[in-house]
């Protein structure tokens, strides 16, 4: 039933800015039926946090993994999917400013954060993804650019980066999974902004998820937000507002913290929502 996992090495000069040294790593799951004819049939995911989706060692023993998530989707609904993970920056630091918008969005008022965050270079993260990585899909897997089969996935900070970089290329990814994200690192005022001027034409299914009352301070700032400040309870009323074609579901679940075995789920659930299992026949 496992499908394959490649790793491949990939030069762009926008990530110079990153820091990273014009390098990426990239994990590429493909299921088991995966051939180089059928390959634009089947649903894409780009997911940040690569390492951790993939990725297992001595060390650390990753609960998420994407992969046995969407093997489970194939047993249990019959749809398969390519999956890519984008691996972030060695460092703290530097996954920080890959997955957090520059001073331009606005700034950065929030007691969980450091000075890293302050000056985020997610638009160029999201220049890789678009320049780079999905010509790398379209020529070496032969990956299709259908925006309803094609979905943008993260969670904490990869979270807000899904969000914000899916809003920005609603052409591209019509698909959004956002989990716990880390949209309360900016304000109500800077969201209005930016989703006053996105494209509006492109319908996009969006889930979002996020625990709640928990033992956890950050998982409930992340839910809650405060101030002015956008915590994910707020994110669907506010996208209504400036996106009326946008279908968006919102999972909340007391008691889950912030940390990949609850994301697991969260992963699973989203797909389920996101692929349109009573239409499978789009795919």
């Amino acid at each position: 039933m496992a499908g394959k996992i490649q790793t491949f090495i990939l030069k762009d000069e926008v990530l110079k800015f990153n820091g990273v040294g014009g390098k990426k790593k990239i994990f590429v799951y493909t299921p088991k039926s995966f051939t180089y004819e059928r390959a634009k049939s089947y649903p894409l995911i780009y997911c940040f946090d690569g390492q951790n989706i993939f990725e297992t060692s001595k060390d650390f023993i990753c609960e998420s993994k994407v992969s046995l998530s969407m093997e489970k989707i194939c047993q249990t609904k019959g749809v398969e999917a390519i999956i890519v993970g984008i691996y972030n920056g060695e460092g703290e630091s530097t996954r920080d400013r890959e997955l957090t918008m520059s001073p331009n969005f606005g700034l950065i008022a929030n007691p969980f954060v450091g000075d890293t965050y302050k000056c985020g270079t997610l638009e160029k993260t999201g220049e890789f993804i678009k320049k780079t990585l999905i010509s790398f899909m379209e020529e070496k897997f032969n990956a299709g650019s259908d925006r309803n089969k094609t979905i943008l996935s993260g969670a904490s900070s990869g979270g807000l980066a899904s969000l914000y970089l899916g809003l920005c290329y609603p052409d591209i990814f019509g698909r959004l999974s956002v989990l716990s994200p880390a949209t309360s690192l900016f304000g109500k005022t800077d969201w209005k902004r930016f989703l006053s001027g996105i494209n509006k034409d492109n319908r996009q299914k969006i889930f979002i998820y996020c625990g709640k009352n928990c033992n956890d301070d950050l998982e409930n700032f992340l839910y809650d937000g405060g101030n002015d400040l956008l915590g994910a309870k707020d994110i669907k009323s506010l996208l209504n507002k400036y996106l009326p074609l946008a279908d968006v579901k919102e999972v909340f679940i007391d008691g889950a913290i912030h940390n990949e075995s609850a994301w697991k789920t969260a992963l699973f659930n989203s797909f389920d929502f996101l692929f349109d299992f009573d239409k499978r026949s789009e795919f």
